[in-house]
């Protein structure tokens, strides 16, 4: 089942858990519980979000992406994300101005925003901005799932 979101509307089908059933033999019904924690990432490297899609729908994470900077503004205002994925270097604005509209939002300035960079500045930018992290690109699976859990609201 793929847990991705192509609209905030859809956001309405899915609750804080979503339960499949599975049918299992002789045994009636194995309920499998999915987090339904979402997850915006801002990043126009198709390639990369793709990449981290994947990896965070496998942990069962609901998964929205905007591809520049200005549309991650917006789908953070429509979906309230309990986490925020950003690219530093966006075509349109850069991740430093996506975080600083986000974090000067009375409704999502909690929002936990890690910022993922190949940039040199991208690492001091985060610390700058108070942000709650920074993933270094290439990201390593490993690193990108224990930031998630450890910033997750």
């Amino acid at each position: 089942m793929r847990n991705e979101v192509k609209g905030c509307k859809d956001l309405e089908r899915i609750t804080s858990i979503t339960i499949t059933l599975l049918q299992e033999s002789n045994r009636g019904y194995k309920i499998k519980l999915m987090n339904g924690k979402r997850i915006l990432i801002v990043d126009d490297d198709h390639d990369i979000v793709d990449a981290m899609e994947a990896i965070l729908m496998m942990e069962d994470y609901v998964v929205m992406h905007a591809y520049d900077g200005n549309g991650g503004i917006q789908k953070a205002h429509d979906c309230n994300p309990q986490i925020i994925l950003l690219d530093y270097m966006l075509p349109d604005i850069t991740g430093k101005e996506v975080a600083q509209a986000i974090q000067s939002h009375p409704e999502l300035h909690k929002i936990p925003i890690i910022l993922v960079s190949a940039a040199r500045e991208a690492q001091e930018t985060s610390k700058n901005l108070g942000l709650a992290g920074y993933i270094e690109k290439p990201f390593d699976m490993d690193v990108l799932l224990q930031t998630v859990k450890q910033h997750i609201t």
